[in-house]
């Protein structure tokens, strides 16, 4: 990560932090530096809900890659924090808010590969779908589960929002506890269901 932890020049985090203050839920990836790699700004931002990758290689099944057809047991193992995740503990002292599916996961392409060259399978054909992954999956991921919690608050009470803060707080004590250690999850709940 290139800017450090609490750093209030940071311009990411400035407008975050405004946009939270203004009642916009912010939802950030962690980054993909990897175990060597911590989280840094602005997913170190208080403000800001983090979202770290888990692994869903069930693809990796589907598709063959990497062997796993030929040298797995044909068994995967899913739920765990991707080895791309950005996490372990921050300058100032954080962990990621929640993990969400990250890594190995299908993401929609076009198949016209004249405009969208990365939108081909392994065989090099055009294909519709990919396998894609990282905490840029994560987020959105997140931010997904952000706006149902904000739609049944609203429902619920007479068209209120809910603050951002509410919103944090609704995700990261519902979220199943995945059992890691303290660097790799946050309080006792981690990974949305």
């Amino acid at each position: 990560n290139v800017y450090s932890d609490n750093n209030a020049r940071d311009t990411i985090q400035l407008f975050d932090d405004a946009a939270v203050k203004h009642g916009i839920t912010v939802t950030v990836s962690t980054g993909d530096g990897g175990i060597s790699g911590t989280q840094g700004s602005p997913s170190t931002d208080p403000n800001v809900i983090s979202a770290a990758a888990s692994t869903t290689f069930e693809s990796y099944q589907q598709t063959g890659y990497a062997g796993a057809r030929y040298f797995g047991n044909g068994k995967w193992v899913s739920n765990n924090v991707s080895a791309l995740s950005s996490g372990g503990i921050s300058q100032g002292g954080q962990v990621p808010d929640l993990m969400a599916p990250g890594e190995a996961d299908w993401a929609l392409c076009s198949t016209n590969t004249a405009i969208f060259t990365e939108c081909s399978n392994f065989a090099g054909k055009p294909s519709p779908i990919v396998l894609f992954g990282g905490t840029s999956e994560s987020s959105p991921v997140t931010a997904g589960a952000a706006a149902l919690v904000i739609q049944a608050f609203r429902q619920t009470h007479h068209g209120a929002s809910p603050s951002p803060a509410l919103v944090k707080q609704f995700l990261t004590t519902t979220a199943a506890d995945q059992g890691l250690p303290a660097p790799e999850q946050d309080r006792k709940s981690t990974r949305l269901n």
